[in-house]
């Protein structure tokens, strides 16, 4: 089995009862068998929390998890040790796609942590690698698109990161490059395609020719029809925000240019290969350009002093927020990649 990791992967260690947020609360905690049958050994009052038959752990009428304490810490990790967390608090807020011998891990920015860490890279993000002995095998599994979507990939970040493009240019092209990968997919041999030729073939100018801001204002208002979101505080921040007049971009944090770009590189890391089961890269590419350009977005909206630590402390803020809706619900991931295909950054 090979083991991509995003670089900074090992440094995330949990901040408990310091963290300014809890990972316990807002959404149902679904628990694994193994884990279930141990509670069910303890027994007692152990099971009172959980509920066996939606499999999952009760919650408080604030949606705290039931043993959640008012410090913040979880009652089984102090009662019983970590071996006994089950899956989903285990893992959280690390994030895992599979593929066929291989896993890619990142570390979900819902986490403060998470995004306090991604923000802290001074260098353009990257997967180490390990492997180990384990074979398996997936019935039905495009191993070529998949060879194809890594190795584009690594042109997408070359994209990103090229200092020589400004942020604004970088949003049609990064476009335009989706819509090339798109074409291939469609229609070439993929065991053909020569990844680090691909730009040099066709133009990188984007078919959408619209306002970059109106996508996300109308992105948004789809989004709120079609998604679900836990936190009514958050939604009501992101519609005054979207419907303030735009400020103009300041130019006193010149540093934020660079952390937009690891915003997107996080969502091309995080996702793209994932197209290997949808055979459709743009809609992945649009995702990631929608979501950094509304946290960015709401980001200038509510920027109120241009001091960087405060500004970026805002940006951390607005960013695990937005990931806390969307990023842990299928439900809602699905619809942003519908939205995007049919909605968002179209010809014309």
């Amino acid at each position: 089995m090979e083991y991509y990791k995003i670089n900074y992967y090992d440094q995330f260690k949990c901040l408990a009862d310091k963290c300014p947020e809890t990972c316990c609360a807002g959404w149902q905690i679904v628990i694994d068998e193994e884990s279930l049958d141990k509670y069910k050994a303890i027994g007692g009052s152990l099971l009172k929390g959980v509920d066996l038959e939606q499999e999952c752990f009760y919650q408080d009428r604030e949606g705290r998890c039931a043993f959640l304490r008012k410090d913040n810490l979880c009652e089984i990790y102090k009662e019983y040790g970590a071996s006994y967390l089950c899956d989903t608090c285990r893992m959280y807020p690390r994030h895992v796609e599979e593929f066929e011998g291989e896993r890619e891990l990142t570390l979900s920015i819902s986490c403060p942590e998470g995004i306090r860490l991604l923000l802290a890279q001074e260098e353009p993000l990257f997967f180490t690698h390990t492997s180990d002995e384990e074979t398996e095998f997936f019935e039905e599994f495009d191993t070529v698109l998949y060879r194809f979507l890594k190795e584009t990939r690594k042109e997408l970040l070359r994209l990103i990161y090229d200092s020589e493009i400004s942020y604004s240019e970088l949003r049609g092209q990064l476009l335009g490059a989706g819509e090339i990968l798109q074409s291939y997919t469609d229609e070439e041999d993929l065991e053909e395609v020569e990844a680090a030729n691909l730009w040099q073939k066709r133009s990188l100018t984007s078919d959408f020719a619209g306002d970059y801001r109106r996508e996300v204002r109308g992105g948004w208002k789809l989004m709120k029809v079609h998604c679900e979101f836990r936190d009514p505080g958050f939604v009501q921040m992101a519609d005054q925000s979207l419907a303030a007049p735009e400020r103009k971009e300041t130019k006193k944090l010149p540093e934020f240019d660079f952390y937009f770009r690891q915003l997107l590189a996080y969502f091309i890391l995080s996702y793209y290969t994932g197209a290997a089961y949808s055979a459709n890269p743009l809609a992945i590419v649009k995702m990631a350009l929608f979501n950094v350009e509304l946290i960015r977005s709401l980001w200038q909206a509510n920027l109120e002093c241009e001091q960087p630590e405060e500004a970026r402390e805002l940006l951390e803020n607005i960013s695990s927020s937005y990931s806390r809706e969307l990023e842990h619900s299928w439900e809602n991931m699905n619809a942003l990649e519908d939205l995007v295909v049919e909605e968002l950054y179209l010809k014309g």
